[in-house]
């Protein structure tokens, strides 16, 4: 497993942690601070950092790979801050920025076709990426839920007036996505139906920030439940939540492994 942290990029072996500390480029120093890590079969693990920069890692190597910063296509997308990487089923390779939204990247020419317009002058912060069926890219963003097909013309799905979405989990069992939110708990949007239906964690334990409807984390670890925030699960059929006990104190959220 690897995992993206404040303090470098780290391989946990089942019985060991290892770290790796990225070296310094000039103008584009990951400074360790990793937003997100992703695998990919073509250029192996990808990293983005903190200050507009991405790096490739070689897990066989074990080495870091520099992109060319010469070129005008990979300075511009290191500027716009990229937060997720994404490989579709057709091997199109997907940016989510801080910055300028949603990227298509052309590995022929090493060109970026940013898709989304702004709002009013703004482009969301785009936060995950799932493609339950292929052809159909879904994107959780801070301004909603973007459907991306063949065409490329973004179709935007918002599950409340200015409400921001998180991480996404696709359901395939039921035709659905799961995904977090930034105030209102947890969502569920029917790809059928193209609605969504929201379930909050009824419960109150003070200094438990899911009490505010915040939900960061979610993975499915079986067809019927979700792991939320490492500290809930969410029963899928029944619509109920169960929380974890944690034992120590100093335990963090993971946001991408």
């Amino acid at each position: 497993m690897w995992f993206a942290t404040q303090n470098g990029l780290y391989t946990y072996d089942n019985k060991y942690f290892t770290h790796y500390a990225a070296p310094k480029i000039e103008g584009r120093n990951l400074d360790n601070i990793l937003y997100g890590v992703y695998y990919d079969k073509k250029t192996k693990l990808i990293l983005c950092s903190s200050l507009s920069a991405i790096m490739y890692f070689d897990p066989v190597k074990r080495q870091f790979l520099v992109p060319d910063y010469t070129k005008k296509a990979i300075t511009e997308l290191a500027d716009n801050q990229p937060l997720v990487f994404y490989r579709d089923k057709s091997g199109n390779m997907w940016y989510g920025t801080q910055k300028k939204g949603l990227g298509l990247w052309n590995e022929k020419t090493q060109t970026v076709k940013y898709l989304i317009e702004p709002i009013d002058g703004i482009y969301p912060r785009v936060i995950d990426m799932v493609e339950p069926i292929a052809g159909t890219i879904w994107v959780s963003t801070t301004f909603g839920l973007y459907e991306v097909n063949a065409n490329l013309k973004p179709v935007l799905h918002k599950a409340d007036k200015g409400l921001s979405l998180n991480n996404l989990a696709a359901d395939t069992i039921r035709n659905c996505l799961w995904m977090g939110s930034s105030g209102k708990g947890l969502f569920r949007f029917d790809l059928k139906t193209k609605q969504f239906s929201n379930y909050k964690y009824p419960s109150y334990h003070e200094g438990n920030w899911v009490n505010d409807g915040i939900f960061i984390s979610l993975q499915f670890l079986n067809p019927t439940e979700l792991l939320l925030e490492g500290t809930l699960l969410f029963n899928t059929v029944t619509h109920t939540f169960s929380p974890i006990k944690v034992d120590f104190p100093d335990f963090l959220i993971p946001l991408h492994m």
